[in-house]
């Protein structure tokens, strides 16, 4: 882990590759925000917050609830409508904010798939607020 520090029964992995090293390193912790600019990672008790720069996370692994998995899925496969239900579904199972940004991305094409321009802005604006 490089000194960054994990703990035991860390909820989120990350994968990083820091500006000017070599090597991907994998991080442990409770990712606290992610957006176009950073990832913010409390790693644990005397381990304090880690900001990782948005350019250098190579992977997340996290756990995603049940709804949000499907509606993934079924955006994927085309299929806008059951889509865009799973999806609000999982909004509102959803606490994490990084996490809802991404459900209301994944709502903005779902909206776009059924050709509805007005949803598809509405949850853009939310994520942009």
């Amino acid at each position: 882990m490089c000194g960054w520090g994990s703990f035991a029964g860390a909820e989120d992995r990350v994968v990083v590759q820091p500006t000017g090293q070599g090597s991907r390193v994998t991080v442990g912790g409770i990712i606290q925000d992610y957006n176009g600019r950073e990832l913010v990672l409390l790693t644990g008790v005397g381990g304090g917050t880690k900001r990782f720069a948005f350019d250098e996370v190579i992977e997340i692994v996290t756990t995603y609830n049940a709804a949000h998995q499907e509606g993934r899925k079924q955006l994927a496969a085309g299929q806008f409508e059951s889509a865009w239900k799973s999806l609000e579904q999982a909004l509102q199972d959803e606490d994490r904010g990084w996490v809802r940004r991404e459900i209301l991305a994944a709502e903005v094409k779902a909206a776009l798939g059924q050709g509805d321009y007005t949803r598809a802005a509405t949850r853009f604006l939310a994520i942009a607020q």
